[in-house]
């Protein structure tokens, strides 16, 4: 639990899942008096006043930390699997060693130890642009998280959480996959320091195509070894020196001390550091999806109405100026007595007013124009009875095309409260999946 007074400021996934599963629950407890009263004093814009209210909702109970278990959890079973792929690089670069010819067979130890894990990524990149939803990363991640469940007896009810949040939990299994990767690097880099520290060893290569593979292997030398070959020349090593002819001693004394320091670079270079910065890319964009949380889902809008209540009696500082207002239908209610309850709940003051839906053509055409141009949010005047999802989303829409992230309030007023009309506009509003959508309900004469 949270200290009292403090708020945390970001997501995480382990966060995510436990809000998820809290949010599921049936059984889940009525939030505390005094956790709304924190939350209600969270300040900023409503889709940060979300994030951080829900964050500390679902940190504040006391739950049971499953997302805590489960990313540990998945943080053992990376950690083991890079131990099993080090072992296993370290096997493969141990293999290409020849006991007869004493000597490490150069080709060989490139294509298992480099080139087969890039060949493994690039299949997997190739898979994930024709079938999309069959992908290497999404096999791999529904295996370690199936792994991770039995094992540690974790409900079902996590599955839906697991599966709603799908983006994220595949950015972090993509920075475990890289890990991983970069684990196998360092295994066949560890087998080939000890043979070269403590064993006399030589490099060798062998082809039937003498003058094709020379041509070959010089090409992919030169390439390979581009990053510090005029500032090391020592670590370029010489191909043709170091063919292996049955019958033939070669001279190995001046091509050696070349090729393992070659080896290492390749592995460093083009090996270990692209996948440390896949990692980083993978851990980045996973933070950005976190840091972006619409909670736009209906059950979340549902307990964040219940958080944050439909009316907030405390003016909040600085409304969002110079608002456009239009008015659906031609309702003509009173504004100066509207602009209180939308400076009040809406943050927003309104500076010009225009109509639309009525059979005047040239206020039609003022309003779309005023959109066109409106300098801050627009906020949307409708009868609590005359909702037409239709027509809704096509000025929603138009809107939407001009401002894309133009805050919209959508303000519905009503003589008489009527439960399932304000239900029906708060379904709508929730399938709109908008992060800058608000709604209110204002009891006026009209």
């Amino acid at each position: 639990m949270n200290r009292p007074g403090t708020t945390p400021r970001r997501w995480t996934l382990q966060n995510l899942i436990d809000f998820e599963i809290a949010v599921a629950d049936k059984d889940m407890a009525s939030p505390r008096g005094e956790l709304i009263q924190e939350i209600r004093k969270i300040k900023g814009d409503s889709l940060t006043r979300k994030r951080r209210g829900l964050l500390l909702w679902t940190t504040a109970e006391g739950r049971p930390a499953m997302g805590q278990r489960l990313t540990a959890a998945l943080s053992l079973l990376t950690a083991m699997l890079c131990l099993a792929a080090f072992f296993t690089a370290a096997g493969s670069a141990w293999g290409t060693y020849n006991a007869a010819h004493n000597g490490i067979h150069v080709v060989l130890f490139l294509a298992l130890t480099l080139f087969l894990p890039w060949l493994i990524f690039l299949c997997g990149l190739l898979l994930m642009m024709f079938r999309r939803k069959l992908t290497p990363l999404g096999i791999a991640g529904g295996l370690m998280i199936k792994f991770i469940k039995s094992r540690l007896s974790i409900p079902a009810m996590t599955s839906g959480p697991l599966l709603e949040n799908s983006g994220i939990l595949a950015w972090r299994i993509s920075r475990s996959l890289q890990m991983i990767a970069v684990a196998y690097h360092l295994g066949a880099i560890a087998a080939l320091t000890f043979l070269v520290f403590f064993r006399h060893i030589h490099f060798y290569w062998e082809s039937t195509t003498h003058f094709a593979m020379t041509r070959m292997l010089e090409s992919w030398v030169a390439v390979l070894s581009s990053p510090w070959a005029r500032w090391i020349p020592p670590a370029v090593p010489e191909v043709s020196a170091t063919r292996w002819i049955p019958g033939q001693v070669p001279d190995h004394s001046a091509t050696d001390t070349n090729w393992w320091p070659f080896l290492i670079l390749c592995l460093l270079v083009w090996g270990i550091v692209p996948r440390l910065v896949l990692a980083i890319l993978s851990g980045h964009r996973e933070r950005r999806l976190l840091d972006k949380l619409p909670f736009q889902a209906p059950h979340h809008r549902k307990l964040w109405r219940t958080l944050d209540g439909v009316k907030r009696d405390d003016p909040v500082d600085g409304p969002l100026d110079g608002a456009l207002v239009i008015d659906i239908g031609g309702i003509h209610p009173d504004r100066e007595a509207l602009r209180p309850f939308m400076l009040q709940h809406l943050r927003m003051n309104p500076k010009s007013w225009e109509s639309t839906g009525v059979l005047d053509e040239q206020r039609t055409q003022a309003a779309q124009a005023a959109i066109r141009q409106a300098p801050a949010g627009i906020v949307l005047l409708a009868e609590s009875w005359a909702l037409s999802p239709p027509e809704m989303r096509a000025m929603i829409g138009k809107i939407r095309a001009l401002h894309p992230l133009k805050r919209i309030a959508i303000l519905c007023l009503f003589h008489v409260e009527k439960s399932d009309e304000l239900n029906q506009w708060h379904d709508f509003v929730d399938s709109l999946n908008d992060p800058h959508m608000d709604i209110a309900f204002c009891q006026i004469p009209i």
